[in-house]
């Protein structure tokens, strides 16, 4: 699920200001969600049936940011929002599940709920959507925010979020399209089961052209969907190999160009990262890391061909090895499931679901092994971290004094604890005990 950047990053900010602060914005007790799904969570809402009523006459169709803010501007553009509210535009709540996320109703308009259609797709069966409206998230956010937040998502059978599309201040464009799987921090699985997009009245046909691109594509080729449009939504399975959005076009009734545009920027972004994932294949390995780490020695790599979920892409720069990725499937913690493994010959990367940037440059001070990220959240926090050869556990020291001890699997763990991690204890590359510091 992508928002425009400013949008994202807008609601990271503020959903990290209000975390454990709001009463309504504070996820449920024994969700154990990390602070950046709560961003999800604040951002996320949707799913149900089809419902598109005839009855109304289209409003004139409007061209990509031609309205202002307002609720009332968002109800000029969308028919949907302007039928009656039926009792099942109420319901979305029920088919929101853990596995899919918190769906946190701060801020959300509840009159303007509004069930928009249903399609069902060969790998999910039936995915129902819901258009929301959410208003004055904070004080702090940017006026577009405080104006109107529209939102569209996507949710299959089992409660797992596949899309979301979003626009600020009743901005409706063309190419404001979301497409499985779904980015970092906002999901904690990989979903690519639907393309999503809102699309204002008169809007009856929409071509995506999707770029073709994608790890170990050394020569993409377009693909071309038209999805269903229906109660101001276009949504369409994914196909395979479609990579990342290369243009979107609005048709009218007429079959004249309502309006167009390029990827945009996220698009552009994907771009990077897969182009900067295929350049990677011939970097070398750190020496140390195959000597003392058997991790890169009997672990294989993961089929990135196969995998379209990579967090350690995002860290384009050093000199990583993308295709030299280890996934540890078992281990978990507050971000989800999997811990993500990517060498170089000077850096390493450790990233969790939630994960950003994770570039690390290796060094002789990392006889002891190489510290992850961290998550926090409801008091809790996990940390992952790579430890050498001969660490069947790592112990971790808490501010208050306590230690707690867990598995190392592959030289690779992921720890969660209740408090303030201050350290790791393990055995250096020599067999010696060693405490390294945590600096976060």
């Amino acid at each position: 699920m992508t928002l425009l950047p400013e949008v994202r990053e807008a609601l990271l900010a503020t959903a990290v200001q209000r975390s454990g602060s709001s009463a309504a914005g504070r996820p449920r007790a024994g969700q154990g969600l990390p602070v950046v799904l709560g961003v999800a969570c604040a951002i996320a809402v949707a799913v149900v049936a089809v419902v598109a009523l005839s009855h109304h006459a289209p409003a004139k169709p409007q061209a990509a940011g031609a309205a202002g803010s307002g609720l009332a501007k968002l109800e000029a553009k969308l028919a949907v929002l302007r039928r009656p509210q039926m009792p099942a535009d109420e319901g979305y709540t029920r088919y929101a599940t853990p596995r899919g996320g918190a769906f946190s109703l701060v801020g959300v308009v509840a009159r303007l709920s509004r069930l928009a259609t249903t399609i069902t797709v060969p790998t999910a069966g039936r995915v129902r959507v819901y258009i929301l409206v959410r208003q004055r998230l904070a004080r702090t956010a940017p006026p577009a925010l405080r104006a109107g937040l529209i939102t569209a998502v996507a949710i299959d059978r089992h409660g797992v979020v596949q899309g979301v599309a979003a626009t600020a201040g009743g901005v409706l464009a063309a190419n404001a399209v979301d497409s499985g799987p779904i980015p970092r921090p906002f999901a904690r699985e990989a979903n690519g089961e639907v393309s999503l997009g809102i699309v204002p009245d008169g809007v009856t046909r929409v071509k995506w052209t999707f770029t073709g691109a994608g790890y170990g594509i050394l020569e993409p080729r377009p693909v071309t969907v038209y999805p269903q449009v229906r109660g101001n939504v276009a949504v369409a399975p994914v196909k395979s190999g479609q990579g990342p959005l290369a243009s979107a076009v609005w048709y009218g009734a007429d079959g004249k160009v309502i309006a167009a545009k390029g990827g945009g920027l996220r698009a552009e972004r994907q771009l990077q990262e897969i182009r900067a994932v295929n350049a990677s294949r011939d970097r070398p390995i750190s020496s140390e890391l195959l000597a003392h780490y058997r991790l890169f020695r009997s672990v294989p790599p993961l089929d990135l061909a196969l995998s379209p979920v990579l967090p350690t892409a995002g860290a384009v720069a050093g000199d990583l090895n993308f295709w030299q990725t280890r996934y540890i499937g078992s281990l978990t913690g507050l971000d989800g499931r999997g811990v993500w493994v990517t060498p170089g010959a000077r850096d390493l990367c450790i990233a969790a679901p939630g994960a950003g940037d994770c570039t690390a440059p290796l060094s002789r001070g990392d006889d002891a092994g190489i510290l992850g990220g961290g998550t926090f959240g409801q008091g809790l926090a996990t940390i992952t971290g790579l430890v050498p050869d001969g660490n069947a556990t790592v112990t971790v020291e808490l501010a208050n004094g306590a230690r707690r001890t867990f598995p190392v699997i592959d030289n690779v763990y992921e720890a969660t604890v209740r408090g303030h991690p201050v350290a790791i204890i393990d055995r250096d590359i020599h067999g010696r005990i060693a405490r390294t510091p945590i600096g976060f």
